[in-house]
């Protein structure tokens, strides 16, 4: 669970950083939030399933725009061991050095556009987990901790514990479910 945890923080500090930016973002997501989790004013506890998690497809895409602008690995270097051939159809000789600059392809138009909106995309073009057989093993766990300190406050998966919380901050776990 806290493998990547300074990654995880630095994408949330991002993201926080931009919404506080963006308020009608903001709006969207507790919008979101509200009726996917059918949360009610005034309401302190809901708990929340892995698949109530992928129905927060705003959140989710804000979430991925944090990680394209400010992706925590800035840059990756890899060395092919064999003859390669790139997604964009260059040969690679073995141990020729390239450097990813992930923060810089993240605002490449040539890459991204411009227009806005939703955009599926191959997973090649977005390597804040990697890509391929190296995809990191804890991408989805990643999200949902992420969507976890987004959401309203005293908000946590059913499948793991309960925990009470004090001050916005865990407190004690409770109870193992």
């Amino acid at each position: 669970m806290f493998a990547r945890r300074d990654n995880t923080s630095a994408a949330l500090t991002w993201f926080f950083a931009l919404l506080d930016k963006n308020p009608l973002v903001e709006k969207k997501i507790r919008e979101e939030i509200q009726q996917q989790l059918h949360v009610k004013e005034g309401e302190n506890l809901k708990f929340f399933t892995k698949e109530e998690s992928r129905k927060m497809i705003y959140l989710h895409g804000a979430l991925c725009e944090t990680l394209r602008f400010f992706p925590s690995v800035s840059l990756e270097h890899k060395v092919p061991l064999d003859h390669d051939i790139l997604p964009s159809g260059h040969r690679v000789s073995p141990k020729t050095r390239m450097i990813l600059p992930f923060y810089t392809m993240g605002r490449m138009k040539t890459l991204w556009g411009g227009g806005g909106g939703i955009k599926h995309e191959p997973s090649i073009k977005f390597p804040a987990f990697n890509v391929g057989p190296t995809t990191c093993l804890g991408k989805e766990m990643t999200f949902i901790q992420m969507k976890i300190v987004v959401e309203p406050e005293n908000v946590y998966p059913s499948s793991s514990i309960i925990v009470q919380v004090k001050n916005g901050l865990m407190d004690k776990v409770v109870k193992k479910v």
